[in-house]
This record gives C-alpha cells, structure tokens and sequence, in this order.
C-alpha cells in the first residue's frame, strides 16, 4: 500500500498543540508560517530536510530511510494477514522493534490500522489523523468503528465495504447484514463476494461467507441449505490453520441438531469442536442434550462446569449466565432452526460466528 504523505502533517499540528506551541515559533528559521499550515491541512508534503527539522524541534524522532523501507514491507504483509485470516502477532512485534519513531511516520495510520483489526482499540489514534487520511485509509477506519461499535451506521459502513472491495471489506457488510437480520442481503452477495474471493485465491474469506450464508438459511428456517452451505466452508478449512472457525461451524451445526431435538447427532458435531471443549456455551448445549435426554444429573454437571468457567473468564456475560439459569429447567425443543442476532460473536442461543 502506498504510504500517506498527508500523515506527518497531522502528527505536527497534533504535538504543536499538545505543547501549546504557535506556529510560528515552531517553524522560525524553517519555513514560513503560512507553509507550516498547508503542512499541517495536508496541502503540502514537505521534503526529508524540512520534516526532520520541524520534528526535531518538536523532540519526535525519525525513522530512517532503511527503516521505513522496512516498515513499508511489514505494513504490506500485514494487509495480506488480514485479508487472508493469517496471524498477525510477529509482523506487528517487528514493526514495534522499529522504535519510537514509527507512531509518527507516514505509515503510522496503517500500523494503528493493523493493530485495530487485531483488536486492540486504535480509534482514537486513528480519527486524530481522519483529516489527513486518504480514502483508503479512511475507509478502513469505518470498517473499525463497525467492529469496535463507535459510530458507524450501515450507509457509512456499505460505501466503505464496497470501495474497499476486497472479499474482507465484502464479508463484514454481509455480516453486518446478518446482525440487521437482512438476510437477503447476505444471499444477494453470494456471485460478487465469491468472484472476488476467488480473484484473490482467498479460502478464507470464501468459507466465511459460506458460513454467514448458511447461517441466514438456519435464520429463515431452511436447515437443507444451511447445511449445504455448512458443509461447503468444512471442505474448505479442514486439514487447514483456521481451527477456530471450524470448531465455530461445528459448534452452529450441533446446537442446530439440537434445536431439533436430535441429540445423538448433536452430540456428534459438538465432539469435533475440540478447541471449545471447556467453552462455557458448548458446556451449555451438553448440559441440555443430557438433561432433554432424561439424565437430569449429567447435565447438572455441565451446568455446573459452565458456571466455574464462566467465573474464571470474569464473570462471564449476563446472557451465559441466563443460559445456565435457563437450562435448569428447560422449555420444549424448538421447531425452528433460526434464531436472530444479539451480540457480535454469538448468535442467538445457537450460533457463533468468527468475527470478520
């Protein structure tokens, strides 16, 4: 990604305030006031020499151009981790080992970017900057303030996914849809989202759409084609890294059975979430196979079980809690596979989905 010029000047305008220091004492025997100020608009770009001086005054330190060149790599790689659901950690450690000076280099809206999306929360940072961003950028930022909830409302949020285009961009308006219960809207995307992932050869994205569009079948009560699509996203992340996802899937898929009231094929799929094996939600969807079965003491087990986890996670969410509540005396199986939206990561009292 081409790195924003306009960056630098934001950084100036912001530490000359936060030092309460006038323009034109900042930039006295540098540059002339009005020049000082198109710097700071992001009217002009200044050279190397300039940009080191006022920093210098300002007491900022300066990558060098080794470093940069660097820093221009790993921001690269990591947009490609994120496009493609890969680890972000130890590209973000590597930019970090870069020094002080990264925070205010042209590429440090990117950087806040990558760490937002890894969610550590970087809004502030980044709208600090927002005028100086260019549209690229600012349209990432949108796809934050969705994701962390600050602002962002489904107008904003579509004009940002779709100038983005890439299959990422395209799978969190088609979750956001989902949250809205706009279950059309995620079925009308299934030709653009999937050319577009196909495009980039990016598995991930096309088994997250097939996911969320599975997901919006169970919503309008057609289990055939929810598995369909299920099913579809398996033959693409199994014998792959993204474990979780996976195990998400066939968590949705045992709660599902579940809901129907088959129990031993419930059980089935909840088995082959590993990595949820102590998650308090599948304990929960255990708890009320075994207690709709008739072992009523089994299931106090698990009830039990997913009480001490949830203590240990925090306190967990009230919603959790409710569950357990629930569970001890639970109402008769649903005819319906469906259930709306309530939070970000879990849907319903059945489904999870990764977050895009």
């Amino acid at each position: 990604m081409k790195q924003n010029d306009r960056i630098p000047g934001a950084v100036i305008r912001r530490e000359r305030l936060a030092r309460g220091i006038e323009q034109k004492a900042l930039c006295r025997g540098i540059c002339v006031p009005s020049y000082l100020s198109k710097i700071e608009r992001g009217g002009a770009i200044p050279n190397e020499e300039l940009l080191a001086a006022l920093y210098g005054r300002l007491g900022l330190p300066v990558l060098d151009a080794a470093a940069r060149e660097r820093a221009g790599a790993l921001i690269d790689e990591g947009y490609r981790q994120v496009l493609y659901g890969l680890e972000l950690s130890q590209t973000l450690e590597e930019l970090a080992a870069l020094g002080e000076g990264l925070a205010y280099a042209d590429c440090s809206a990117d950087w806040l970017i990558l760490k937002g999306w890894r969610g550590e929360d970087t809004l502030e940072g980044l709208m600090a900057m927002e005028d100086c961003l260019d549209e690229e950028r600012r349209n990432w930022l949108e796809l934050l303030r969705w994701r962390f909830g600050r602002g962002s409302d489904m107008a904003r949020l579509r004009s940002a996914c779709l100038a983005l285009g890439n299959s990422l961009a395209l799978n969190a308006w088609v979750f956001a849809c989902y949250r809205a219960s706009d279950y059309a809207a995620v079925l009308r995307m299934e030709d653009r989202l999937t050319a577009q992932a196909l495009e980039e050869g990016n598995t991930f994205q096309l088994a997250e759409y097939f996911i969320l569009k599975g997901s919006a079948y169970s919503c309008l009560f057609l289990e055939d084609m929810m598995m369909l699509y299920y099913h579809r996203a398996i033959n693409l992340l199994q014998n792959t890294g993204w474990q979780e996802s996976l195990d998400d899937l066939y968590y949705n898929i045992g709660a599902t059975q579940l809901n129907f009231g088959r129990f031993d094929e419930a059980e089935r799929w909840l088995d082959r979430a590993l990595s949820m094996a102590e998650d308090p939600l599948l304990l929960h969807k255990r708890a009320l196979i075994n207690i709709r079965r008739g072992d009523v003491e089994r299931g106090r087990e698990y009830l039990a079980a997913m009480r001490a986890r949830l203590g240990e996670d925090g306190g967990g969410k009230e919603s959790d809690w409710l569950r357990a509540e629930e569970a001890q005396a639970p109402t008769p199986v649903s005819q319906g596979a469906g259930i709306p939206a309530q939070d970000f990561r879990t849907v319903g009292k059945n489904h999870r989905l990764s977050a895009v």
